[in-house]
Formats: structure tokens, sequence, C-alpha cells
């Protein structure tokens, strides 16, 4: 038999396991806060649709029959569940209910950074904290509902990753770069140039990696982790720059444009991490799908 019917309903469950704990209707009537009269149709309603009497009287109190004891066997662990579940929504509400906290990494362009802002607010009418932090995941569950990251996979950890959208590591220049120091044409090129690189994590190595999969050591003028620095120093003309979002257009610099696209680089993601507590919330949902929106209707660089 199961307990998952389309004519079975958890509060009648509840009727039944809360008279045969109690032995009575008196006792159940106060277990659950109901009044006899209630009790007593939803029982009947019960074993109407069982078929069966579910519960006897015996010396004085009510007991289960062998159906009844079948029943609520099965339903104490469904109602526990059913509990639980409710509990967990509430907490996800509560959460949810406040300021959104939302960590970025640095260097994060201006402009997507207004566009993702905008995806965010169609969702959550209060205010969203956003806050660019070299360790998030650190304060993830804590200090931040959720992480926006860069990277060929999801970081390892206790929590849920969701792909938003496609990224590219990529080579970066602007044409009064190339047109005073010329454009490279092949990897040996690059070593007539002066280089900066994005790195995640500062103690990786310097290198590029390749179309073919593999990797370049490098010596960099600069290494940093905010992109939006390496775009405004290659755009000033002071070297060519690694960075995470080479895809992207960004109306701010119009001059610069990639190097090398079918040589060095790697495809990457954007993820937004979130607690595991939120990772099925509906609200949080749609706000995600929005910012995925938002970020995959960018111009891709030419």
């Amino acid at each position: 038999m199961s307990l998952v019917s389309d004519s079975l309903e958890l509060a009648e469950l509840r009727v039944l396991l809360a008279i045969v704990e109690s032995g009575s209707l008196a006792g159940a009537s106060r277990s659950i806060n109901q009044s006899r009269s209630t009790l007593r149709r939803a029982l009947a309603e019960l074993e109407d649709r069982v078929g069966l009497p579910l519960v006897a009287s015996k010396e004085g109190r009510l007991v289960a029959t062998q159906a009844g004891k079948h029943l609520v066997d099965g339903a104490r662990p469904l109602l526990a569940s059913a509990d639980i579940l409710i509990d967990e929504a509430r907490s996800v509400g509560e959460q949810l209910g406040r300021r959104l906290r939302v960590s970025v990494p640095p260097g994060v362009p201006p402009h997507v950074m207004q566009l993702v802002t905008a995806a965010f607010r169609t969702e959550f009418e209060e205010a969203v904290d956003f806050w660019c932090v070299d360790n998030p995941l650190n304060y993830l569950g804590r200090g931040s509902d959720l992480y926006m990251y860069l990277g060929a996979e999801p970081p390892a950890g206790p929590w849920d990753s969701v792909r938003i959208a496609p990224a590219e590591h990529g080579l970066v220049g602007s044409r009064r770069y190339l047109e005073h120091r010329g454009t490279p044409r092949t990897l040996a090129d690059l070593d007539d140039h002066v280089l900066a690189v994005w790195q995640s994590d500062p103690d990786s190595p310097t290198e590029l990696p390749l179309r073919d999969r593999t990797r370049l050591p490098v010596t960099p003028i600069l290494s940093t982790n905010d992109s939006y620095r390496l775009w405004a120093t290659a755009s000033a003309g002071l070297h060519l720059s690694m960075v995470p979002d080479a895809h992207l257009t960004l109306p701010e610099f119009p001059d610069v444009v990639r190097v090398l696209p079918d040589v060095v680089g790697e495809d990457l993601a954007a993820w937004a991490v979130v607690p595991n507590e939120l990772a099925y919330s509906k609200r949080l949902g749609a706000m995600l799908n929005n910012i995925r929106a938002v970020i995959t209707g960018l111009t891709p660089q030419a």
C-alpha cells in the first residue's frame, strides 16, 4: 500500500498518529490542538479511504488495528520528513527575507556589475550587498549568501555551484600597443612583448593557458586577481593582458582587441556558488536565471 496516494492527506495521518500515541480522542485533541469532532471526522474519512477500521477500543484505550499499525509505522517517517522540509523552507524564507549578501571577485567591470545588479533587483526588492573579497568561500553561508566565481570547474567544497554562463581566459591588447610593438603571430613572438596575467590564486605559477591544453611559463610584469585593472592597463598601451573575461566587449575600452585567440586561451565559466540550504530556493533560482540572461547577452569580442 502506498502512503503517497492522491487521496491520502498528511493531516489525516497526523490525526491517526495522535490518536494512537495518546490512546484517546481527548488526548489527541490536546496534542494537535483540534476538536474531537474534527478528529472523529478525519479518522472516519481515512478509514473509508482505506476500507478497514484503523483503531479499536481496548481496555479503555484506543489502539491501532493491524491495518492501523501498518499505516502508523509508515506515517511516522513521512511526517517527520514533512516537518523537516517545512522547517527548512521557513529557514530559507527567513534568510532570503533580509538583505541579500553577494561576494564577487575583484575586478568585475563596472558595466557588468551594473547589469548584474539590475538582474538581482528584478527578483529582490530589498537592498543587495555586494562585496569584493579575495577569499569569499570562507564567508559563504556565514557572511555571504552567494559568490560569483570564474573558473574552468566549480570550486570544490560543501556548497552547490550553478553554471551561469561561458567565459574565456584570453590575451588582449590595445590597437595602439600593437601598432607600436607589432602584432604577435606565434608564441615565439610573445618573447618580444610585455605581459600581465590574471591569477585567482597568488600561489599558482604564472603561465599562459594554450589552446592545445598545455601551458607556457611566463615572467609577467604584473600579476593580479583584478581583471578590470588588466583591461585598463592593456587599454593604456602598457602591455598585453591575460584576462579571464576576454569574451566580453567592455564599452569603456573600445580599442582593446583579442591577441592570438586560436593559440592562447582556455574556456572558463561563470559560476554562482550558494550554501546547500539555499540551492533549491525558487526565488534564488529565478534570480540566477536573470543573471544568466544578462551575462550571456553581453556582446562577445570580435
